[in-house]
C-alpha cells in the first residue's frame, strides 16, 4: 500500500511540474489566438492593457519631443504649430496600438501603426517557437524579434497556479529611438 501511495504521489508531483513549467506557454498561445481572432476581450484577460496604455503613450510623448527639437533647429515657428496640436492626438495613437490589430504591431516594435479598414495578410503566430525563461517562480520572460532586427522582451507574471499574464514589454528604446532621429534626418 505504501508502494502505490509513494507512486501515485510521484506521478503527481511530476504532472504538477510540468504543468507549472507548460503553463505559460498555454498562455502565450491563448494571447495569439486572440490576436488572431481580433478579439480584445480575449486579449485584455492576458494583457495588462491600462499599464501598456501608459507605456506607449509616454514612447509615442517621447518621440514627439525628439522630432519637435530636431524641427525647432530648423524653424521654430513651424515646429510650434506643427507639434502644438500632436500632444493632444496621443491618446487617439495609443488607441490604436491598444487593439489587437496595434498590439500585434506594438510586439514588433513598430510605434507608427495606423489601423487600416482592411487586412488581408494573414496572422502569423508570435509565440509558437517561444523560448521561456523562468526568472523566478512567479515571473518569466521571452523575446520577439522585431522587423528591424531588434528584440521585445515580453514579461509574464504568474496570476495563479497555472496561469500568466503579460505583464509589461521591454522595448530597446534607445536603439528605437536612434533609428527613428535616423530616419528623420535622412
Amino acid at each position: 500500500m505504501k508502494n502505490v501511495f509513494f507512486g501515485v504521489s510521484i506521478i503527481f508531483l511530476l504532472l504538477l511540474v510540468g504543468g507549472f513549467l507548460y503553463s505559460p506557454y498555454l498562455s502565450l498561445q491563448s494571447v495569439d489566438k486572440a490576436l488572431e481572432e481580433n478579439n480584445i476581450s480575449a486579449l485584455s484577460k492576458r494583457v495588462n492593457i491600462p499599464a501598456h496604455r501608459k507605456m506607449v503613450s509616454t514612447i509615442i510623448e517621447g518621440k514627439l519631443k525628439i522630432k519637435k527639437d530636431i524641427d525647432r533647429q530648423k524653424n521654430q515657428f513651424e515646429a510650434w504649430r506643427d507639434y502644438g496640436d500632436a500632444f493632444k492626438h496621443v491618446g487617439k495613437a495609443v488607441d490604436s496600438l491598444v487593439s489587437p490589430q496595434g498590439y500585434k504591431q506594438l510586439l514588433k516594435g513598430n510605434l507608427d501603426y495606423i489601423p487600416k479598414n482592411k487586412n488581408n495578410t494573414p496572422y502569423q503566430p508570435m509565440f509558437n517557437e517561444a523560448k521561456i525563461n523562468f526568472d523566478s517562480l512567479t515571473q518569466a520572460h521571452t523575446f520577439i524579434e522585431q522587423d528591424s532586427g531588434l528584440e521585445t522582451k515580453v514579461i509574464l507574471k504568474r496570476t495563479g497556479l497555472f496561469t500568466w499574464n503579460i505583464d509589461s514589454l521591454e522595448f530597446p528604446i534607445k536603439d528605437m529611438l536612434d533609428l527613428f532621429i535616423k530616419n528623420l534626418t535622412d
